[in-house]
């Protein structure tokens, strides 16, 4: 058997314990550090609502909605049942538009 330590386990525990212990920290520290995926999904940015369009350009709802139908307008995607809008494309439209 392995001398005993001054905590009174082994020396042989006293290293497998140091070893789990270094080893569980590392995998805590995987699941808490962002991946590189999570980098870029954060640097996403949020689209726009339809409410939020008509209130940067000042228009009815109603008439971004007439817009999309008549293929006119600021670009719009539509994600499930709701019409979403990137800003950036937004302002580059009404740039053009202007």
């Amino acid at each position: 058997m392995g001398q005993t330590s001054s905590r009174g386990g082994t020396d042989d525990a006293d290293r497998r314990v140091g070893y789990l212990s270094k080893c569980l920290a590392e995998s805590i520290s995987e699941l808490v550090e962002p991946t590189n995926v999570q980098r870029q999904v954060v640097s996403i940015d949020r689209l726009w609502s339809v409410e939020e369009v008509s209130t940067y350009l000042g228009v009815p709802v109603k008439t971004l909605y007439q817009w999309k139908w008549r293929g006119a307008g600021p670009p719009v995607r539509k994600i499930g049942r709701h019409l979403r809008y990137d800003p950036a494309a937004v302002k580059r439209w009404v740039a053009r538009a202007a």
